[in-house]
């Protein structure tokens, strides 16, 4: 199958008792989705909104810890599709770079490249002009776009500030170009959100959870070449300042491992299955 027609579950928020996740796809029978994640003592609430694709869980975390949430929400997702796999990513897949930047950026080259090969001092003031006005805009595109998915702007943004004042200074350029750098340069080399995938395995000639099923958990490979290789280059960086490197988002694979530990690689009252669901784990 396809990557992209693999459905997406993306976790958006989370806080003790309370996680918002996002799917790419909406399930046919939502009702269903929402009364097989509920058959979990300690599910106090859950809202599911369509227009923005969220699924809010109030749970209690003495209960239910948000790992089996995800594990069921995914699960009950993949049954609806018909046993596909199911990314499950622990924050939302972004398109780092927008088109705003990307063209400013450009603008940025251009400017640069003007001044060796001779233009004259008009056309020059222009071509400064147009980098500093375009990285100007792109920054606040990216400060806005930041503040609706997450509630706030990374304080990166604020280099916009700079900006503004280097056009009175008159050093539009360079002050572009350290802006720039400034606001997107960490993107250039986040790799894209990983995860896991999930996958439903049945027992019958069809997709039906009462003829039995179990669940298959492996790492989500999407890319795996290109993330491994952009992935090295802020963990050597952090090494290098502070000896240590962080865990990366194999945490949501380590995490989904303990919750399946804990129940004994079975898990119970998924789509009322009395003998529990059992789910392994692979490496490939």
């Amino acid at each position: 199958m396809n990557m992209a027609q693999i459905p997406v579950i993306a976790i958006m928020h989370r806080l003790p008792g309370r996680i918002r996740l996002r799917l790419s796809v909406w399930p046919a029978d939502m009702d269903k989705t929402i009364s097989m994640v509920r058959e979990h003592p300690g599910i106090l609430s859950m809202h599911a909104t369509m227009v923005s694709g969220s699924l809010l869980v109030v749970f209690n975390s003495l209960q239910v810890t948000a790992e089996e949430i995800i594990i069921r929400v995914a699960t009950s997702l993949s049954l609806d599709r018909g046993c596909v796999p199911v990314r499950v990513l622990p924050e939302p897949e972004l398109r780092e770079l927008s088109e705003s930047s990307f063209y400013s950026a450009l603008a940025i080259v251009t400017a640069l490249t003007a001044r060796p090969m001779g233009a004259g001092l008009r056309n020059t003031l222009i071509l400064d002009w147009v980098a500093g006005l375009g990285t100007a805009a792109a920054i606040v595109a990216h400060g806005y776009q930041e503040l609706k998915r997450i509630g706030y702007f990374h304080p990166e943004v604020l280099s916009v500030v700079y900006l503004a004042s280097s056009f009175l200074r008159g050093r539009i350029l360079s002050s572009a170009l350290v802006a720039w750098l400034t606001s997107f340069g960490r993107h250039l080399f986040r790799p894209p959100a990983r995860g896991v995938l999930l996958r439903v395995t049945h027992a019958g000639d069809t997709c039906d959870a009462q003829a039995g099923y179990g669940i298959v958990v492996r790492p989500d490979t999407t890319d795996q070449t290109t993330v491994e290789l952009l992935r090295a280059v802020p963990a050597l960086v952090q090494y290098a300042l502070i000896g240590a490197s962080r865990s990366g988002d194999s945490s949501l694979l380590r995490d989904i491992t303990d919750v399946a530990r804990v129940h004994s690689q079975v898990l119970e009252g998924l789509g009322q299955v009395d003998r529990g669901v059992p789910i392994r784990f692979t490496y490939e």
